[in-house]
C-alpha cells in the first residue's frame, strides 16, 4: 500500500495512468483482485465447512438487502431534506453509504475473530450481501439515472 501511495505522487505514474489504455487495465486489473479476494473468501469458508442452510442463506440474504436498501434510501431522504445537494451527489453519496466491500470487510472479520470455529459463520453475510449490492446496485443507478434526467 505504502509503494502504491509513492507511485501515486510521481509525476511519470500520473501522466502514464491518465492513458485510457492505462486506465482500462488498471480497472481490469482492481477487478480481478477483488474477485480474487471473493474467490478465497468464498473457498476458504466453504472449505471449513460454512453449514448455512438453503434457507438460512435465503433469509439472510432478504434481510441484508432490506437493510441495504433502506440504508440507501435513508442516506438519499436525509441528503434531500438538506436540501444544499445536488441529484448527482446525493445519488453518489447514498451509494458510498450504503455499499459494504468484501475486500475490506473479510479481513476485518478475520482479524478480529481469527481463530473462532465461527469464523465462516461470521463471513456469511458479507458474502451474501456483496453481490447482492452489485445487482441492486446496478437496478438503482439506472432509475437514478432516469430520475436525474427527468429534473
Amino acid at each position: 500500500m505504502a509503494a502504491g501511495q509513492l507511485l501515486r505522487t510521481s509525476p511519470k505514474v500520473l501522466a502514464s495512468a491518465a492513458t485510457p489504455s492505462n486506465k482500462s487495465r488498471s480497472k481490469r486489473t482492481s477487478e480481478l483482485i477483488l474477485l480474487g479476494i471473493v474467490w478465497n473468501s468464498f473457498s476458504n469458508a466453504f472449505s471449513a465447512g460454512v453449514g448455512v442452510s438453503l434457507s438460512a442463506a435465503a433469509t439472510l440474504l432478504g434481510i441484508t438487502s432490506t437493510l441495504h436498501l433502506l440504508y440507501f434510501h435513508f442516506t438519499s431522504l436525509l441528503l434531500k431534506k438538506a436540501g444544499s445537494f445536488t441529484h448527482g451527489e446525493i445519488t453518489a453519496a447514498s451509494f458510498v453509504a450504503s455499499h459494504k466491500t468484501l475486500a475490506f470487510g473479510l479481513p476485518l472479520i478475520k482479524t478480529v475473530f481469527e481463530g473462532d470455529p465461527l469464523l465462516p459463520m461470521y463471513c456469511a453475510p458479507l458474502m451474501l450481501i456483496h453481490p447482492a449490492q452489485l445487482f441492486i446496485g446496478g437496478v438503482l443507478a439506472g432509475r437514478r439515472r432516469e430520475e436525474g434526467e427527468k429534473l
